[in-house]
């Protein structure tokens, strides 16, 4: 099975006092957002290996301009996309962006979001709505810690804005570090939650395992895998 995880940092560079309803401390609505670091992990689970590579775009650095081009093919091609809060945010993000440049996007009709009573399998999970069964509010931070990852540890999505101009380097390690919790809790999901249950649940801790591993090895996760308590995360 292919997964793709994915996380999305933005700037606002327009949203300000000549904006209706803008408020100084008020988050901005989606349309003003503009990627400025997307990073997503592709993962193929096998029932013998894992097989994972962390990508991402950072504008200005990149040689795709648009995020889209960058990771259309890696979505399209996957069994299954992992976001947090992603059908609220980052795929509606990604969906514009398609719109704004004309990039062919039209696969995205049958792999978006569906509810689990929808006829088409779930494509799309968007883990704060897995596991707040579409009713409760969850953070990705504690979240993340109640299950023994790290959480958030020096940056948070608010501080984007003003640390990018000086440090754009920091936020690319937090895109890439809250891409590797979201994935880390799909695994976990998948321990807990997919059928049948004995055979799916060692698979999966064999998987958490090796990912952990893999992470230590990635400079942008290293410190995160080294924080991780292994005997609360299986």
């Amino acid at each position: 099975m292919r997964i793709v995880a994915l996380d999305i940092e933005t700037l606002t560079p327009d949203w300000g006092p000549s904006c209706k309803g803008w408020e100084p401390e008020r988050f901005a609505p989606l349309p003003y957002h503009k990627p400025c670091v997307v990073a997503w992990i592709e993962a193929i689970l096998d029932v013998d290996e894992i097989d994972l590579k962390l990508r991402k775009w950072v504008q200005g650095s990149s040689l795709l301009q648009s995020p889209i081009a960058a990771i259309r093919e890696d979505i399209m091609g996957a069994d299954r996309i992992v976001t947090w809060n992603g059908r609220r945010f980052d795929m509606p993000l990604l969906n514009l962006c398609a719109m704004e440049t004309g990039i062919d996007w039209s696969f995205w009709i049958d792999r978006r979001h569906r509810f689990p009573n929808y006829r088409n399998p779930l494509r799309h999970y968007d883990l704060a709505d897995q596991i707040g069964d579409y009713a409760t509010s969850l953070g990705l931070d504690a979240t993340a810690r109640r299950l023994g990852l790290a959480g958030k540890l020096d940056v948070d999505g608010s501080q984007v804005r003003d640390i990018w101009e000086d440090d754009p380097d920091l936020v690319v390690r937090y895109c890439c570090e809250d891409v590797f919790e979201t994935f880390m809790i799909y695994l976990r999901w998948v321990l807990t939650f997919e059928s049948p249950y004995d055979e799916s649940a060692d698979q999966a801790r064999k998987w958490i395992f090796e990912s952990i591993k893999w992470a230590s090895k990635i400079p942008e996760l290293k410190r995160l895998a080294e924080m991780i308590d292994d005997t609360e995360t299986v």
